[in-house]
């Protein structure tokens, strides 16, 4: 999760438009990238950005195939006049987020909460 937020700081995450029916959606390519990193992910936009703000109409997962190296974290922005930064910010707030979430977590184990 740290490298993933490490990439998005450095711009590295290819971000691009989503070729479907769904309006204002964009495709986030998790590279070398698993269900573990994409779920957490998608829970964290998913309650905080799509239930709680009602920033996202959409947002989903999928890996095209389990031996595929990538996968797809797809999202659809309810304000039309946003774009790519808007989801490379709340992409790194959910990160960050997940971070926190995960760090607690591993406290639990180890005492240092």
């Amino acid at each position: 999760m740290k490298l993933l937020n490490e990439s998005l700081e450095k711009d590295e995450i290819d971000i691009h438009a989503s070729d479907n029916t769904v309006d204002n959606c964009y495709d986030v390519i998790l590279e070398n990238e698993d269900y573990t990193i994409g779920n957490i992910l998608n829970s964290e936009l998913y309650t905080i950005f799509y239930n709680d703000l009602k920033i996202l109409d959409y947002i989903g997962f999928k890996k095209m195939h389990p031996h595929d190296s990538d996968s797809i974290l797809r999202l659809s922005l309810t304000d039309k006049t946003k774009g790519i930064s808007t989801i490379k910010t709340i992409l790194k707030s959910s990160v960050e987020g997940s971070i926190k979430t995960l760090e607690g977590i591993k406290g639990g184990f180890d005492g240092s909460r």
